[in-house]
């Protein structure tokens, strides 16, 4: 039996990357992480922190680090595996999604561990 996936964020706010930094700024104290899309295509995704550190006038797209590795899964992959893809790709979030592609959460790589975790102390 698959153990599934913990979120830890599960508000995450999905924006076009049009959007401008200083109407977003209010926002992120209500989630970890904003998912940046173009239509229907997530092209990236910003902390917190990121957003406080950028000009107000910027775009999200343009803030968005270039080649940063952006990776979705549906929550019910192997914890282990999820942990190892992250640590592997050096990232610090995957998108959770839905079969349709739809943002569900984020997963932190603290998310991950635990998870892990919970999996082992489970066995």
């Amino acid at each position: 039996m698959a153990l599934k996936v913990k979120l830890k964020h599960k508000n995450v706010l999905t924006l076009n990357g049009e959007e401008v930094v200083k109407n977003v700024k209010p926002l992120i104290s209500k989630c970890q992480v904003i998912v940046v899309t173009e239509g229907n295509k997530i092209i990236g995704y910003l902390t917190g922190d990121e957003i406080e550190k950028a000009n107000g006038e910027e775009k999200l797209k343009d803030i968005i680090k270039k080649g940063k590795s952006i990776l979705t899964i549906t929550g019910k992959e192997d914890p282990l595996e999820i942990l190892n893809l992250m640590v592997r790709s050096h990232i610090d979030y995957l998108i959770i999604v839905d079969e349709k592609g739809r943002v569900k959460g984020a997963l932190s790589i603290d998310d991950a561990l635990e998870n892990v975790k919970r999996m082992i102390k489970r066995d």
